[in-house]
């Protein structure tokens, strides 16, 4: 799960730094090459059994329903990454300009954004869905409250 919140967290970070208002993001200024700099230069923050379970994905990070950056990780790494999406996704996460705001402004945090479901993930393909189900389904017990 900390892979997604780090990803959201350099994403916050850039976006902070491209717009005058949170609340009014404009995607098309996002420093794709940046934040995958950034991500990577953080590593170490990401604990092993994260970068296990979603460290060797194909991400498709949609923003307000529009498919908007594909990330592929390696061993934890972002070893690629590409405006729009990225050939065979095996997970996708959903969210909105508006979460992201909130994450910048400090209105929300990430963990709540995922437990409000404001940012959401799924697995691509039958063996993901089940392997992120049961991470949802513990997500869920340990989320309660």
């Amino acid at each position: 799960m900390r892979f997604a919140y780090l990803v959201f967290s350099m994403f916050s970070a850039l976006l902070l730094a491209n717009v005058g208002y949170a609340h009014e993001i404009d995607l098309s200024t996002f420093d794709l090459e940046e934040l995958v700099k950034a991500y990577n230069t953080n590593l170490e923050k990401v604990p092993g059994f994260v970068k296990s379970i979603f460290g060797n994905e194909r991400i498709d990070v949609y923003i307000d329903g529009e498919q908007f950056v594909g990330l592929v990780g390696e061993n934890g790494n972002i070893t690629e990454y590409k405006k729009g999406g990225v050939d065979k996704p095996t997970m996708k996460i959903h969210t909105t300009s508006e979460t992201i705001g909130h994450l910048i402004e400090g209105e929300k945090t990430l963990l709540e954004a995922v437990k409000d479901k404001s940012i959401q993930y799924e697995g691509v393909g039958f063996i993901n869905k089940i392997k992120f189900g049961i991470i949802k389904i513990f997500q869920g017990i340990f989320l309660r409250g």
